[in-house]
C-alpha cells in the first residue's frame, strides 16, 4: 500500500524514484570533486601549510592566555590599579552620629 503525494495520483515511492541520480552521475561527481581538491591542494600547499602552522600555534597559545587572564582578573592588584576602592569604614561613616 503506497501513499499518495499531496492530492495527485503519483505515489510517494514513485516520486522519490524520479528523483534518484543515477549512481554513474555521483561517482563521476566525486571523482571530480576528488580532483579538483587535489589540484586546489597543490596549488596551495604553501599557504595551507603556514595556515595550519599558525593555527597550531594559536591553539596552543589560547589556553595560557587563558588562565593568565583569569589569573589577572582574579587577583586584587589587577582590579585596583583599574577601579579605586573607597576606605573601608566610609560607608558606616557616611550617616553620622545619631
Amino acid at each position: 500500500m503506497t501513499r499518495y503525494y499531496n492530492n495527485n495520483k503519483i505515489s510517494y515511492y514513485d516520486y522519490i524514484r524520479q528523483l534518484s541520480i543515477p549512481i554513474h552521475f555521483m561517482f563521476f561527481v566525486c571523482v571530480v570533486f576528488i580532483f579538483l581538491c587535489f589540484t586546489w591542494y597543490t596549488n596551495y600547499e604553501s599557504k595551507v601549510e603556514r595556515f595550519v602552522h599558525h593555527l597550531k600555534i594559536f591553539l596552543m597559545l589560547t589556553p595560557i592566555a587563558l588562565l593568565v587572564l583569569v589569573h589577572c582578573l582574579s587577583s586584587n592588584w589587577f582590579l585596583s590599579s583599574l577601579v579605586p576602592y573607597p576606605e573601608k569604614d566610609l560607608l558606616h561613616r557616611a550617616g553620622g552620629s545619631p
